[in-house]
């Protein structure tokens, strides 16, 4: 009788621990309609997150259910630690380094250029060393090129210049410089001005970095050589027959007017019109800059429609657009903050109608 009831109580105190279970999941059903019985287990997802990665602790995330979802209260680690970088280098004649990003007190991890036989690192690509001969002079807090007197025909224009950067490529620098077949220009460079490469009949192609804002009036004139030309996403205005007498560059041509490219075509720079006959044009909707004197000679343009997607326009891009009566824009903010009050009042450089979102600006 004794041992009859010692097992009538373990009976009853498994059938309570069957009952605890089941109240506790009693609200996590399987698919089959069964009470879950959890499973819980080290699962990454950003639903169990307690606490993100940071410099010197690791992520944690809650256990959960593998059955029916449910979070656990017990904890696990998962994942690196350790300060976040930014992808660019930053770069000085000296060093190169990544700016840390993760918002600590830390010292920026300072490396050595490693420059290879043309004076460019391998690490971070950029021009520490420049080709014998181009000429610089410093300006105060930076450098300029003014002019190369070397017989090389690859010519790498050099970052840095006595510890200073080189901003920018000076007036006639390469003009008329017949022997330069290829020129290599630093991200440090911002503006190429007038004429800098004017008559340089040899030179065949050019990358214009994405620190480039500017391009002078004429700055590739009569590089009659020149086949291509790519173009960086930081240009906010072309000048006036900046590519006048290339006569092989390969353009891209879209309704009756040339454009030039970035390394990736998501930006297009209207150069000039087809031809001065023309009457009408749509500018490409992913164009961004209109030159100056794009359209300067075109008299019998009369109907012209500007995308949103344009951010510069040159001074003179329609002067001498005699018969322009109608310009048609669709956001007067996005296009270049350009006001309207002269187009009536000059109809020799300026259409006499504007059209906002197809309605007359009054």
């Amino acid at each position: 009788m004794k041992g009859k009831g010692v097992t009538k109580i373990a009976l009853m105190l498994l059938v309570l621990v069957c009952m605890f279970a089941v109240v506790a999941c009693s609200d996590n059903v399987n698919t089959d309609g069964n009470v879950c019985q959890h499973v819980f287990t080290e699962k990454v997802d950003a639903t169990y997150l307690k606490s993100a990665a940071t410099c010197t602790e690791k992520a944690v995330y809650y256990k959960s259910c593998s059955l029916c979802g449910e979070k656990d209260t017990a904890t696990f680690e998962y994942g690196e630690f350790g300060h976040s970088y930014s992808a660019e280098w930053s770069y000085n004649s000296t060093y190169h380094w990544k700016v840390v990003t993760c918002g600590c007190d830390v010292e920026q991890n300072y490396v050595k250029h490693t420059l290879n036989d043309d004076g460019k690192c391998t690490i971070c690509k950029q021009q520490i060393v420049g080709t014998e001969g181009v000429v610089y002079i410093t300006n105060g807090t930076y450098a300029v090129v003014t002019g190369y007197t070397g017989t090389k025909s690859d010519v790498k224009i050099a970052a840095f210049y006595k510890d200073l950067p080189v901003t920018r490529i000076e007036k006639s620098a390469f003009k008329d410089c017949t022997l330069l077949e290829s020129v290599s220009i630093p991200d440090s460079v911002t503006s190429i001005g007038a004429g800098a490469f004017s008559g340089c009949t040899s030179l065949k192609s050019i990358t214009i970095p994405d620190s480039v804002t500017s391009i002078g009036n004429s700055a590739f004139r009569d590089c009659s050589s020149l086949t291509s030309v790519t173009m960086g996403s930081g240009v906010t205005s072309i000048g006036s027959g900046a590519f006048y007498g290339c006569s092989s560059l390969r353009y891209n041509k879209y309704d009756n007017a040339y454009y030039l490219g970035n390394k990736d075509n998501k930006y297009l720079y209207l150069i000039e019109a087809m031809s001065d006959s023309i009457v009408s044009c749509t500018i490409h909707n992913s164009c961004k800059v209109i030159a100056d004197g794009a359209f300067g000679s075109c008299k019998s343009l009369t109907i012209i429609a500007i995308p949103d997607s344009v951010t510069g326009i040159g001074t003179d891009a329609f002067s001498g657009c005699t018969s322009l009566t109608s310009i048609y824009i669709t956001d007067i903010a996005a296009w270049c903050g350009i006001s309207f009050s002269g187009y009536k009042a000059n109809p020799l450089y300026y259409a006499k109608n504007l059209y906002l979102n197809n309605n007359l600006v009054t």
